[in-house]
């Protein structure tokens, strides 16, 4: 319901909200965590690390996981391999698994009534690909990633996009409490 004299802006986030990244990121971690420790973490141990908060960046959740389990590993080689396998040749890695959890029907009904935005932690390279892939690039309006502002929970990328649209009501749409 609309307020007299102000209009709405809908911010998603990707992960977990548009996209399922069961088959992706949550294979990816596991599968680095396995490479540095012969260890596989659960998906339950995983989200409970997600569900606590400060973990919306999965390199930071992967290489606690491996310092968990005794491994001395920088955070510069989780990133390299994590990328690797997630991303491949050519985004041929795992993010081709990845799924769409909406109609796109829905979202192009939604961007008629109101401008779309994306406030994400992938990078803009990796957002955009994946939203192109589904046919929803064309939909957004506005999109805040990683590297482009202070990283979630923070709220510096929602605020950016709110400046741009100053006059609207906002609803934000995620999936974990960051």
């Amino acid at each position: 319901r609309k307020k007299k004299g102000q209009e709405l802006l809908i911010v998603f986030d990707l992960d977990g909200v548009l996209v399922d990244v069961r088959r992706s990121y949550r294979r990816t971690i596991a599968e680095v965590t396995w490479i540095f420790t012969g260890e596989t973490p659960s998906q339950r141990e995983i989200q409970a690390l997600k569900d606590q908060g400060g973990y919306n960046d999965d390199w930071k959740l992967t290489h606690t996981l491996v310092r968990r389990r005794g491994r001395n590993v920088t955070r510069g080689d989780i990133k390299r391999l994590f990328q690797r396998i997630y991303l491949g040749k050519n985004f041929s890695g795992r993010i081709a698994d990845e799924r769409l959890m909406i109609r796109p029907g829905l979202v192009r009904a939604l961007a008629s009534k109101a401008p779309l935005a994306i406030f994400t932690g992938r990078q803009r390279r990796e957002a955009r690909h994946t939203l192109q892939k589904f046919g929803l690039w064309p939909y957004v309006s506005q999109m805040v990633c990683t590297g482009e502002c202070v990283p979630k929970p923070h709220p510096d990328g929602l605020q950016k996009i709110i400046r741009r649209f100053p006059t609207r009501r906002v609803i934000y749409l995620g999936d974990n409490i960051d």
